[in-house]
């Protein structure tokens, strides 16, 4: 099904720019007669004496129902004309993302048919710029909506069981988006009460969109903990029912707002636009090697929030170096990565870590870097590890040792492996680094559920030791600390786990909130940078992002704030 503002004018509106051809809409759904008065110069009826006084009467109703029908088009028309004459923007994808709280110019609602008769979904858009919209999916059944929240209790916390029911609601779904941008929302918006769920998306880039929407989990159990202590329990009920019969094309942009396609990792190819005709007819005049709009490079008081634009078809056709390939069934097997690349608007990743570059700047570094916790930190370890020596395409394996190191010159790299973050640690290991890059809440999240308020006052306990612990070593030396979020997973997690996406994102909630008040650990939001990547991640192993479009923002993002790859030099290209 594809929604086309063109063809659904009154019905979602039509986005349209501030120039006069597209200012001003029909108004289809106000009939003027033609006989009106004022539309055309028709001359007036004549007076027939011989007429009867009803006859009169009649004709004068006539025309004051035409004078009053007139009346109220010119009305419409004034005010539709005087609504889409406000400033009109395109999706800027050099800017950063505005909040999406709420759209700024609604337009009329569109209900797109369901598979199921328990929701309704519906879709409203922003008139005053395209490509930012909400979807609304509502439960039809009132009954079983009171009595999902009234009778269960998805927690013993008191507060965490308000948060789940005033912010999650009963239900989980998962709505996503391909096309001009990738994005996956596993948690509502805004829960409007009553089993209505809004979802909203205000994409940085134009062009037509693709979405899905998926039912995950019913009755709380995106979110349920029915306990107060650390037990194995079932993992939740996973439902995995689609809504829409396909995906749903939305193409709400106008011809003047052009899609940008973001330059391939390495920007090897030439362009020839309109105004090199008008240079003198030579090769080195007329093209033009493309490059990137310059941005300051990202350092660790950038803003490293960006979004997953599709790579152009070329790049598509022709890989600058191999793409890892499904490890699933034959019929799923497909890229995990190479349709999108993550768009920076802040800054630009300009140091000698990234991918495609000579790396020899960071091997002179004296830098000795902990890689501290759980698989997800190993697998950062062993991607850093893999461009050092020298690789240019995905690292596919990361190998389970418990502790690894490698050195490149003056350059350390170590990982110890501390999934519960339980370990002790004392100054004789830790005063040697020189960072510390940690992840962890996984394990307690798979494989033994423990409640979040037992897990959050464990990890706010520890890492508040662990800054004072090393406060306290006789170097005293200034360190990097960097803090993971919760990586998303897709939603066909095991047996006996709860890593869901709405406690995942609460957890990574609280580590954020943590690094925040105690002022020592820099985030690095893993959880958004894995969430788009759910379906490739689901291709290979289900867990780790390894193999996807996720890690080199990721591993990108840790050099850049551990300092330990200088920048290129200026008009260094990559290779």
């Amino acid at each position: 099904m594809t929604i086309d503002p063109a063809e659904t004018d009154t019905l979602i509106g039509s986005p349209c720019s501030t120039d006069k051809s597209c200012a001003s809409p029909e108004v289809d759904n106000v009939r003027v007669d033609d006989d009106a008065p004022g539309v055309r110069n028709h001359p007036a009826p004549p007076y027939s004496p011989s007429a009867s006084s009803w006859a009169s009467r009649r004709r004068n109703i006539v025309w004051a129902g035409r004078l009053g029908l007139l009346c109220f088009a010119a009305a419409v028309y004034f005010m539709v004309t005087l609504d889409t004459s406000r400033p009109y923007t395109c999706p800027d994808p050099f800017a950063p993302r505005s909040a999406t709280s709420s759209l700024e110019r609604r337009s009329s609602t569109f209900v797109v048919p369901t598979l199921s008769p328990s929701f309704t979904l519906a879709l409203i858009h922003d008139l005053s710029t395209c490509n930012s919209f909400e979807v609304v999916i509502s439960r039809t059944d009132v009954e079983r909506c009171r009595r999902a929240e009234y009778e269960i209790e998805p927690s013993l916390d008191e507060d965490l069981n308000q948060w789940i029911k005033s912010r999650l609601g009963s239900d989980t779904f998962a709505v996503s988006v391909e096309g001009a941008e990738r994005q996956l929302l596993d948690v509502p918006s805004e829960y409007l009460g009553n089993c209505s769920y809004a979802y909203r998306f205000n994409l940085v880039n134009a062009g037509p969109v693709w979405i899905t929407v998926e039912l995950l989990h019913e009755d709380y159990e995106g979110f349920k903990e029915p306990r107060e202590v650390v037990t194995t329990r079932p993992a939740p009920v996973l439902a995995r029912l689609p809504l829409l019969e396909g995906p749903l094309k939305v193409d709400l942009c106008p011809s003047s707002c052009a899609p940008y396609m973001p330059p391939r990792l390495v920007p090897d190819e030439l362009v020839v636009s309109l105004s090199s005709f008008d240079a003198p007819s030579s090769l080195g005049n007329a093209v033009e090697r493309a490059r990137p709009t310059p941005l300051p490079p990202c350092n660790s008081t950038s803003s490293f929030a960006g979004a997953y634009l599709p790579l152009p078809h070329y790049a598509l056709a022709h890989p600058q170096a191999r793409l890892p390939e499904s490890t699933r069934a034959t019929a799923e097997r497909r890229a995990s990565a190479g349709l999108y690349t993550y768009h920076r608007p802040s800054c630009s990743m300009d140091h000698a870590g990234v991918r495609f570059v000579d790396h020899s700047p960071c091997l002179a570094s004296r830098h000795k870097a902990l890689f501290l916790g759980d698989s997800h930190a190993r697998v950062a370890y062993d991607v850093i590890k893999w461009r050092l020596e020298g690789h240019d395409d995905f690292a596919l394996e990361s190998p389970k040792d418990l502790l690894k190191n490698s050195t490149f010159e003056n350059l350390g790299l170590y990982f110890k492996w501390d999934s519960y973050f339980d370990q002790k640690l004392s100054c004789d290991y830790l005063d040697q680094f020189d960072s510390i890059t940690l992840s962890t809440g996984s394990h307690p999240a798979c494989f033994k559920c423990a409640p979040t308020s037992q897990w959050v006052k464990h990890v706010e306990t520890r890492l508040h030791d662990l800054a004072d612990l090393l406060r306290t070593c006789p170097t005293r030396k200034s360190r990097s600390l960097l803090l993971f979020t919760l990586p998303s997973f897709p939603p066909e997690i095991g047996r006996n786990d709860c890593r869901t996406g709405p406690r995942m994102h609460r957890w990574s909630e609280e580590l954020r909130r943590i690094a925040h008040e105690q002022g020592e650990w820099e985030i690095v939001d893993v959880e958004q940078y894995s969430r788009p990547m759910q379906d490739d991640i689901r291709l290979f192993d289900g867990t780790h992002f390894l193999r996807t479009e996720a890690i080199d923002p990721v591993v990108d993002e840790i050099i850049a704030r551990l300092g330990f790859c200088s920048e290129r030099a200026v008009g260094e290209q990559l290779a």
